[in-house]
């Protein structure tokens, strides 16, 4: 008898722990719902991507960073660069497996007008406005990098024709592929404060 005691205790206990290791495991599912996805400040940019801007902001970091952007927390001045962010992203997975998202768009002005991300094809007007209210044109954006593919991040790619296009392991100019070293694992130096890795 003593063991069947013991053996459901233990069961209960582990019970416990599981039930409370799965209530965790859905409030941060939730906290993650409600948390758009984007860098800080500007600085750091998703996938395997970074934007490293040294010195423009206190403490420069490496690595990818997941950090939740108020809509008032937006402009971060800096120099030689400073950051805007032109539109928060989000995640929020739907019940039926699917999910509804799109990219941050990033704006990093100074030496060089960078665009980190076009946003999708339906972002045109907002990415052309949004550029207007700073008085930039599409011709002022020496850079755009696409942190990756999908169409809700280098969907309006085509309005930057003169730019340089980083997205994957491309670095083009037009239809001039440059070569690089980004697929071995080597940074893409754009000037002595910003470099893509």
């Amino acid at each position: 008898k003593k063991k069947k005691k013991k053996k459901k205790f233990v069961n209960r206990q582990y019970n416990k722990e599981k039930e409370g290791e799965k209530k965790e495991e859905q409030e941060e599912e939730e906290e993650e719902e409600k948390e758009p996805v984007g860098g800080s400040g500007g600085l750091f940019f998703g996938s395997r991507w970074s934007v490293l801007c040294d010195g423009l902001m206190d403490g420069v970091c490496d690595r990818y960073q997941r950090v939740c952007l108020s809509e008032t927390q937006l402009d971060f001045p800096g120099q030689p660069y400073s950051v805007s962010v032109l539109k928060v992203g989000y995640c929020i997975p739907h019940t039926d497996g699917t999910f509804k998202a799109d990219g941050t768009i990033t704006l990093i002005e100074g030496i060089r007008n960078i665009l980190v991300d076009t946003g999708g094809p339906w972002d045109r007007e907002f990415l052309l406005q949004s550029l207007k209210q700073r008085g930039l044109e599409p011709r002022d954006i020496t850079l755009v990098v696409g942190t990756h593919g999908h169409s809700d991040h280098i969907g309006n790619l085509n309005l930057f024709p003169s730019a340089l296009t980083i997205v994957g392991y491309d670095v083009s100019e037009g239809d001039v592929y440059l070569s690089n070293q980004l697929a071995e694992g080597q940074a893409y130096t754009v000037d002595e404060h910003v470099r893509i890795s």
